[in-house]
């Protein structure tokens, strides 16, 4: 009825001004009603669309996360271009270069065999850029990896820096050296690259609804950076290493990696241009988080921890009370347990975010519209 009596009020109006004044409101009301159709298009076409600004610090699975977004999009009939399976494959190949130089450069050979020695030394002086696995380097990097010092040194791994993926690199060496070596999505998801700059994957599902995913670099050096692409995104998902409790940070080699990410979340979460945007929080990488709780106390990076130290649900209700303490905007929703390497599990968390941010999405319209 409203309605009605509008539509009614503005017709006298449009008639009394063509009648004593000459004026043709007419035209004017059509423009106007054209220009409120296309506004309300406009966003409900929203709707299907995201922007997704994925945050997190150095190695905390962020680019793993969207690598899994991009296969399950490929699954669905976008399948990888030549020119991506080859980049994956020169940084397969340069990851098992790395992950061989760093066993080497924590391991003392001053005992061992000249051959190993001489082998050591050659492929620690070969240079990363340009790189080129072949089927000769991969052999001599299979000896040094099944010696008796390399394999000591990869027990204590804990101790340095060293990818989670290296002993996948290491059993999948010869592998990647073969000519026609093509990466799998297995393999595309252990790749290792470090993220630097912003870069987005623009992904399309099969119901026509768009998704764009915005990976800014963690490392202490890229965070400035974050700041230019907090505009117009949906929601947050910030990752944390649940693994990183007792690991420090690469650039510094001194700050604990899991106080860096909740100190981080606080600096993000207080921004007064993301007042309003959703946090989804992932705490990834929760398979090397169980092993490790065997091996080191939490308490090494909380003294005050009181509860069960080997027991990983009880820690990580401790983590989530920390995160609770961390964030300062005004709306996040409960932590997610994850594993990124693990595509099962994170397409299940995945769809299940996707609804929240849907609805979430349609509520809003609704509500402007």
């Amino acid at each position: 009825k409203k309605v009605e009596a509008a539509s009614m009020l503005q017709s006298i109006l449009v008639n009394h001004m063509r009648q004593h004044y000459g004026i043709n409101l007419g035209e004017e009301v059509a423009a106007n009603k054209s220009i409120e159709v296309q506004l309300k298009q406009a966003k409900k076409d929203e709707l299907n669309k995201m922007r997704i600004l994925v945050l997190g610090t150095g190695d905390s699975g962020k680019s793993t996360f969207i690598k899994q977004m991009v296969i399950k999009n490929a699954q669905a009939g976008h399948p990888f271009t030549d020119e991506q399976l080859q980049k994956y494959k020169t940084a397969l190949q340069r990851n098992v270069l790395q992950t061989i130089q760093t066993l080497i450069k924590h391991t003392c050979l001053d005992e061992a065999e000249e051959e190993l020695k001489d082998l050591a030394e050659g492929l620690s002086g070969v240079p990363c850029n340009k790189f080129e696995l072949s089927e000769e380097l991969s052999e001599e990097i299979a000896k040094v990896w099944n010696s008796e010092e390399i394999q000591a040194t990869f027990r204590r791994r804990g101790e340095f820096q060293s990818h989670a993926s290296a002993e996948y690199f290491m059993t999948n060496n010869k592998r990647f050296s073969e000519e026609g070596f093509v990466p799998t999505t297995t393999d595309i998801i252990h790749c290792r690259e470090v993220t630097q700059g912003v870069k987005e994957t623009k992904l399309i599902s099969p119901d026509g609804k768009e998704t764009i995913f915005i990976d800014v670099g963690g490392q202490k050096s890229e965070r400035r950076r974050w700041l230019h692409v907090f505009d117009n995104c949906t929601a947050i998902i910030y990752v944390i290493a649940l693994n990183g409790y007792c690991q420090v940070l690469e650039e510094d080699n001194s700050t604990n990696r899991l106080l860096d990410s909740l100190n981080c979340l606080t600096e993000v979460s207080k921004n007064e241009s993301l007042t309003n945007i959703p946090f989804l929080i992932f705490f990834n990488k929760h398979d090397l988080f169980t092993q490790k709780l065997a091996e080191e106390p939490v308490t090494k990076c909380f003294p005050n921890y009181e509860g069960d130290a080997n027991d990983p649900d009880a820690v990580i209700k401790f983590l989530e009370e920390r995160v609770k303490e961390a964030f300062k905007g005004k709306q996040m929703y409960p932590p997610q347990i994850t594993c990124a390497i693990d595509t099962t599990d994170i397409l299940k968390v995945w769809d299940a975010c996707e609804e929240i941010l849907r609805n979430s999405e349609e509520e809003f319209s609704n509500r402007v519209i």
